[in-house]
Order: C-alpha cells, then sequence, then structure tokens
C-alpha cells in the first residue's frame, strides 16, 4: 500500500518544498487540490510546461509520484473544468483526475461534462474518477453512471469515511458493488464535517488549528492515542503461533530509529 496525502489546506512556498515534505514524512507521494491554483502558486509546478520537466526530476529522485489532480468545484460547475484537468494531468504524465458530484445531477449534465473529457482521457491514458462521495456516496449511484459511459477511463475513488458514515455502507458491500472500477482510496478522520484530531499532539494541535479559525475537536481518550487494539483484534482472529511468528511492517520506521541512522551515517562520513 503507497500512502500520499492532499495539498488541500497544505501551505507551501514551491513544488519543491512539496515534494520534501513528502518525503521527509514517508509518503510515496501527494495528490494536487485545484491543480489551476497549484500552478499559478508556484514557478516550479509540475502543470507549467517550462517546468514540468525539473518537477518530475525532483519527483524522480525522490522516488515519489503526483497520482490525482483533484477538480474542486462541482461537476457542472464548469462544463470545460474536467476536460482542463485531463489535459493537465496527461501534459505532466499523473494517471488520474478526481472529481465529485455532491447533489443528485441532471444525467444530461454529467453527460455533457464527462463524454467529451472521458474521449480526451481514452487518448492520453488518464482515468477520471468519480468519487464515492455526496451524491455518489450510495455507491449504486456511481454504478449506474458507469454502466452508462461503459469505459475503461472511468473508475471510482473510494471514500471509506463517506460511504461508510454518509451511505452506511459496509467495504464488502461497496467492494461489491463496484468491484474492478475502484482504481484509488481515500482515508479521512472526519465526523458531521469536522476534522476529528489524533494522536499525541492532539491537545496542543487542536488549540492551535481553533485560535486559526479550523473547526476541529479531539478524539475520545480511548481512540485519541495509539494502542495495540488493533494488534489484540487481528491476533483474535489468527491461528495460534508464537512471538517469532509475528513480523511487524511500518509505514515508516519510528523517529528514534530514524535518528539512529542518521547518526551512524555522520559517523560513516566522518571516519
Amino acid at each position: 500500500m503507497k500512502l500520499a496525502f492532499s495539498t488541500r489546506d497544505v501551505a507551501a512556498n514551491s513544488f519543491l518544498e512539496l515534494c520534501n515534505t513528502a518525503n521527509e514524512y514517508g509518503f510515496a507521494g501527494f495528490e494536487i487540490f485545484d491543480a489551476e491554483a497549484e500552478r499559478a502558486a508556484h514557478g516550479d509546478s509540475i502543470l507549467k510546461s517550462l517546468s514540468a520537466a525539473g518537477a518530475k526530476r525532483k519527483l524522480r529522485n525522490r522516488s515519489i509520484t503526483v497520482p490525482a489532480l483533484t477538480y474542486p468545484l462541482p461537476l457542472d460547475a464548469d462544463m470545460q473544468g474536467v476536460l482542463r484537468y485531463v489535459e493537465m494531468a496527461a501534459g505532466a504524465s499523473i494517471p488520474y483526475v478526481v472529481v465529485r458530484i455532491e447533489e443528485e445531477p441532471d444525467m444530461a449534465v454529467v453527460e455533457k461534462a464527462l463524454r467529451p473529457a472521458i474521449e480526451k482521457a481514452e487518448r492520453y491514458d488518464v482515468t477520471i474518477l468519480l468519487e464515492t462521495a455526496g451524491y455518489l456516496a450510495d455507491t449504486r449511484h456511481a454504478i449506474s453512471i458507469f454502466n452508462r459511459f461503459a469505459t475503461g477511463a472511468l473508475g471510482a475513488a473510494w471514500n471509506i469515511r463517506e460511504t461508510y458514515f454518509r451511505a452506511g455502507e459496509s467495504a464488502e458491500k461497496t467492494i461489491q458493488t463496484l468491484g474492478a472500477y475502484i482504481n484509488y482510496v481515500r482515508l479521512g478522520d472526519q465526523k458531521d464535517g469536522v476534522d476529528v484530531l489524533i494522536g499525541d499532539g492532539t491537545e496542543v494541535t487542536e488549540k492551535y488549528f481553533r485560535t486559526a479559525g479550523v473547526p476541529c475537536t479531539a478524539a475520545p481518550d480511548p481512540i485519541r492515542l495509539q494502542s495495540a487494539y488493533g494488534v489484540a483484534m487481528a491476533a483474535a482472529k489468527a491461528d495460534h503461533g508464537t512471538a517469532d511468528d509475528i513480523h511487524p511492517v511500518y509505514l515508516r520506521l519510528s523517529q528514534a530509529e530514524r535518528e539512529r541512522l542518521e547518526r551512524m551515517k555522520k559517523e560513516g562520513e566522518n571516519a
């Protein structure tokens, strides 16, 4: 599994800074929210023709990618919007464009907005992903659109939070409904539209965000701090064995381990 973060609400002075942030925190990359704003804000953006080659080199040197562009407006807000995003994605070698449909749409509008974008996506090897959020949180609505267009250039970005909390779907039901249409998975911590904070720094972070006017709330104590609960639940369903049979897999090394390796590297350079 590869993890990426969204640039939405992430302040960065340059595309290079986004690359360094992803690399520092062990992400496999980052998706760009509001591609046109990114292109206007950063002179070294991958979405500018003059800086694209250098931006791709920055990604390659750090072994990270930009997997997706996220269209920030409702589908019917701009009939040419998704088409422009497909063109930008193709120019930057970005495989996915993520689109949301918030309210029950007029299918004639969906047809008008998506048909030319899909035709271009098919030529450029880009996939348009309908996010399972808003109207499409009920994945039966999503599958009806997929059946309407019947193309490999259209897929699903599975927003697990939305399908579960908004539509009441289990993961099993979502997978059964969408199947191979799922190309991308989105995770998030929200309750009633408010970000839920977890981890050791929750108390300090909550005060900072609230002062900055960002709505948020701390998770309840039982789930706010990390614990072995998930391991215990997994073990309860696993075959019995010994401690030697357990092999932890980390998304990234612990801070102590990273600092130790950095120290050893410096000692080796000074030897």
